[in-house]
Order: structure tokens, then C-alpha cells, then sequence
């Protein structure tokens, strides 16, 4: 299992790793004992603790992944949350979503570049490892394929 985590563009890679780890303890509080989503975090805690740490743009951006994330997370019953701070620290804002995924496949198929809607999606960042520039929502498309959730 690997944890797929978006950070806020506008913060420092080093807030984007607490960050990260906001999104990890929300999971937790999230989804209550018993639920498949906990029982998948638990595990992910106890036996996997992978991490992807990726760029997920501006707030724009980020509100679009985390619609995203939240359609995959509740159709696959897997564990998924986003970290807001508080509104008198940084007015409120997303910093951070994130998705655990059952690490069933290794590598994305390109291909699926062709099939995803990139009408409403930034398209100005990189995936890490990948030649190319990818949009977010390919990005995720990406991830999903690789992880054999979406055929």
C-alpha cells in the first residue's frame, strides 16, 4: 500500500512534509474502527508506510484534486482526507489531501495520457519520474491505472 499525498504549492517543502503528515492523522480521525477504510489505514500503518509526496499546485487546483480523490476513495472504500489549517493561522486553506492505495500494480500506462479531461485541470506541473509535463487530474488517472483502481 502506498499513501499518495498533494501538497499545497505555495508552502515550503518542508511544511509540505508536516503537511503530509496532518493528512496521515486526519485519515485516522476520519474513518471510524471497523469501517474498510480504517482497517486499510491500520494496515498501511502497521505494514507499509510508503509515501508519495506530490506537487499539487495552488488552491484552485488542489480543491479540484481533492474532488477527485474523494470520488475514487468512496467508490473504492479507501481511506482518503485533506488537512485545512485554521482560520486565524493561514485563513483556513487546504494544504494538503491525500488517498491510500492497495499496491497492486508498478508502473502507470502512459497511454491513458489520451483518455483523461483536462478542461477544468492546471496542466503546468510535473509528475516526478515522468519526461513530460502532466496535468493533476492525469496525474491521478495515472496513479489509479498504475494501482490497477481504475481499468
Amino acid at each position: 500500500m502506498r499513501g499518495i499525498i498533494f501538497s499545497h504549492k505555495g508552502i515550503s517543502t518542508a511544511q509540505q512534509g508536516v503537511q503530509s503528515l496532518h493528512v496521515a492523522t486526519e485519515m485516522q480521525n476520519m474513518w471510524p474502527a471497523g469501517s474498510p477504510q480504517r482497517e486499510m489505514y491500520d494496515e498501511w500503518v502497521r505494514e507499509h508506510k510508503t509515501v508519495i509526496l506530490l506537487n499539487g499546485g495552488f488552491s484552485k487546483t488542489l480543491k479540484q484534486l481533492k474532488k477527485s480523490i474523494e470520488n475514487i476513495g468512496d467508490e473504492y472504500k479507501l481511506p482518503y482526507a485533506a488537512f485545512y489549517e485554521d482560520e486565524d493561522t493561514f485563513e483556513g486553506i487546504m494544504t494538503a489531501v491525500g488517498i491510500i492505495v492497495p499496491s497492486y500494480g508498478r508502473t502507470p500506462d502512459i497511454s491513458v495520457r489520451d483518455e483523461v479531461d483536462n478542461s477544468n485541470c492546471d496542466t503546468s506541473y510535473e509528475l516526478a519520474g515522468m519526461d513530460s509535463h502532466y496535468s493533476l487530474c492525469e496525474r491521478l488517472t495515472l496513479l489509479t491505472h498504475g494501482f490497477k483502481l481504475i481499468s
